[in-house]
């Protein structure tokens, strides 16, 4: 796709009907860059004769640091170098958006705009349309950082106000991405104030637990055999599995639980799964888990990050699945060396079994 896109232009391409100079939507840019080359800021954005049903940001912006803007076919070429970059922010938008797929998928999507007409006659013939559209994917790049990098939320958040701006000012038709772009973070964030988002959420919560809970002695003590362990380690090693009946009794009693899970052999993958229905999945955010310092001793004897999901309990003895309104009141009969924490959610994909992110040794 990338070698059809500059063929196209090397070419002349005038795939979407315009273009080669034949009139239609590349001839009125072409006139409105004449009225701002011909006359000062302010009587170029009131002269009559401005055409189109966007605001003349573009040509503002133009005028003022675009040293080829006075010459239109160096402005094609700029317009077009720009429009390369448009697929390489929507695979750096796939890439923290879908991180579990495979990257070359997700290289063949991002290069796929290279083949759209649209996009295509729009970076040929210097139209303002291919500004709207990078800005907007830069819009909700940004989003998904602020979503993720939490330290670095008042830079993104003014990228996303940035760049959602200008979408609106280069192209109105894509007035509806800044809107989901703000609603988005309005709603990842205040979420607990809108009712209506927590009955359509079921959470899964992670209960501590105590240590090791008795699975996976075997490979302990292989590891035990080969190192030295000290007097805190014995201790660790040695404490009690802790038992959650009482507290998930009363969460039954009073009807604040859908389904649990205790997680023994097989981890938290295998017991997980077997507590949701056949048309729901299961999404867990690994980095999300308060792993024990006993489970980092042992991840130190070059041990997986597979194996040790699938071996230990890695800090999480018992799992709970409930609707989002009643957390709240699930925690509250824990003791707060106990104290549910939200891990994952449950649903509709799929794939059984989603593990995001990785664990934080």
């Amino acid at each position: 796709p990338f070698i059809s896109f500059i063929f196209g232009f090397y070419y002349d391409e005038y795939s979407a009907g315009t273009g080669n100079g034949g009139g239609g939507d590349s001839q009125w840019i072409k006139e409105n860059i004449k009225i701002f080359i011909e006359n000062d800021l302010s009587t170029a954005i009131l002269h009559p004769d401005l055409f189109g049903n966007r605001p003349p940001l573009i040509y503002v912006l133009n005028k003022l640091i675009n040293p080829f803007f006075y010459d239109f076919e160096k402005y094609r070429i700029c317009v077009f170098v720009l429009s390369i970059f448009g697929p390489i922010f929507l695979y750096q938008f796939l890439k923290l958006k879908f991180y579990n797929v495979d990257r070359k998928i997700l290289l063949l999507i991002s290069s796929i705009v290279y083949l759209s007409p649209y996009y295509r006659t729009s970076a040929y013939w210097g139209l303002n349309e291919n500004y709207g559209i990078i800005t907007m994917i830069l819009s909700f790049l940004f989003l998904l950082r602020y979503l993720k990098f939490k330290k670095k939320k008042n830079i993104n958040t003014l990228g996303i106000i940035l760049f959602s701006t200008l979408t609106i000012y280069f192209d109105q038709k894509f007035l509806i991405v800044p809107l989901v772009c703000y609603l988005n973070m309005i709603i990842s964030k205040n979420h607990l104030n809108f009712k209506i988002f927590i009955t359509l959420t079921y959470v899964i919560l992670a209960i501590p637990s105590s240590g090791i809970h008795s699975n996976g002695y075997s490979l302990v003590r292989s590891i035990l055999k080969r190192n030295k362990v000290s007097d805190k380690t014995k201790k660790d090693l040695l404490k009690p599995t802790k038992i959650y009946s009482k507290e998930i009794l009363k969460l039954v009693n009073k009807n604040l639980i859908n389904a649990s899970a205790h997680i023994t052999g097989g981890g938290l993958v295998e017991n997980l799964i077997r507590s949701v229905p056949e048309k729901l999945s299961v999404e867990i955010d690994l980095s999300k888990i308060k792993i024990k310092e006993i489970f980092k001793w042992i991840k130190k004897a070059n041990i997986s990050d597979n194996e040790m999901l699938k071996t230990f309990n890695c800090g999480v003895g018992f799992c709970l699945i409930l609707p989002k309104k009643n957390v709240k009141k699930v925690v509250k009969f824990f003791h707060k060396d106990y104290l549910p924490y939200e891990i994952g959610k449950i649903t509709s994909s799929p794939k059984k079994i989603n593990l995001l992110r990785f664990l934080q040794w």
